[in-house]
């Protein structure tokens, strides 16, 4: 359930993580011994496009199909895949999970989405409980999605887990509150309060919105810090040693490079747009014709965010 990546899994914060043995005539006899130099261990992925394409397309029939229901067994499918084809130290991954359980938090998370949908229709505001109440359950969820997912990954016959605790979990969350008062403000907003009200409640939502804004980089950090500080393999850990502001500025960048790339694809839908109908009129064609190429001419325009903003 989270889309948080675990690449960070193998990184140790022991001063040695797989240490190697010193021979016992090296050592001097009363001399504290000296600290064991760490050691890398390689990680190599040996997957091919050509064979996680059939998993995939098979994945996806089948969830379309089942109207999600699948959903669960094609991660954990999924997830066999990409482990068995990860070597850490030429040592594969190893995935355990067991689909049925899986199904149960999926099923969890359909039946809270049908909630929020049948609160909204009711009003606005029910609506915006229900979305409350979900941002409230979601760190206790993530974390247990956390111990599962480790819980279930092995590296040499050994189970990793989780050691991140409910209370940090929340604190983690702690800068992200702000996003709670724009749900609160627009639920609100939704009943169309009196103009005075409306006024109120608008400029609250400003300035909630304004730092939640603000405050992404900061619960990024510590989200990840929170999340990558606690894989556990044995007696080793994982840590996070990026600072905060490091997580501030790819952010400020991220955001400019978005501006721009919003710039491009205005810029490119004019120009596309213009072209197309001014090749169209050319040719005679009738005005449902232009309508038509519309659409591709929006959907041409929208390359340069995927060849500039993704990668």
């Amino acid at each position: 359930m989270s889309t948080f990546d675990d690449s960070a899994l193998i990184s140790s914060s022991a001063s040695s993580q797989f240490p190697a043995t010193r021979p016992v005539d090296s050592m001097q006899f009363g001399s504290p011994p000296a600290p064991d130099a760490p050691r890398r261990a390689a990680i190599r992925f040996t997957a091919s496009g050509s064979e996680y394409f059939r998993i995939w397309i098979v994945n996806l029939l089948l969830t379309l199909v089942t109207l999600s229901a699948y959903y669960p067994f094609a991660r954990a499918r999924k997830l066999r895949y990409f482990h068995a084809n990860t070597l850490v130290d030429e040592q594969p991954l190893g995935f355990h999970g067991d689909p049925w359980k899986m199904l149960r938090g999926h099923l969890l998370v359909v039946l809270f989405l049908v909630c929020y949908g049948g609160a909204g229709r009711i009003s606005p505001v029910a609506g915006g409980v229900a979305a409350l109440i979900f941002a409230a359950l979601w760190p206790a969820l993530w974390v247990a999605s956390l111990r599962f997912r480790l819980g279930n990954t092995s590296w040499r016959g050994l189970r990793l887990h989780f050691s991140g605790s409910l209370p940090g979990a929340y604190l983690a969350f702690a800068p992200f509150v702000p996003a709670v008062l724009v749900i609160l403000g627009s639920a609100l907003m939704g009943e169309h309060p009196d103009p005075e009200t409306a006024k109120t409640v608008g400029i609250a939502m400003g300035l909630a919105l304004l730092l939640m804004l603000a405050l992404i980089p900061l619960g990024l950090a510590r989200l990840k810090r929170y999340q990558h500080g606690h894989f556990n393999l044995g007696s080793e850990r994982t840590q996070l040693s990026a600072r905060t502001r490091s997580f501030y500025a790819f952010y400020l960048r991220s955001f400019g490079l978005t501006l721009l790339t919003m710039v491009m694809v205005v810029a490119s839908v004019a120009g596309v747009a213009l072209l197309v109908g001014a090749v169209a009129l050319a040719s005679g064609a009738s005005k449902e014709t232009l309508m038509a190429l519309l659409p591709i001419a929006v959907l041409l325009s929208y390359l340069p965010f995927f060849f500039v903003l993704q990668p």
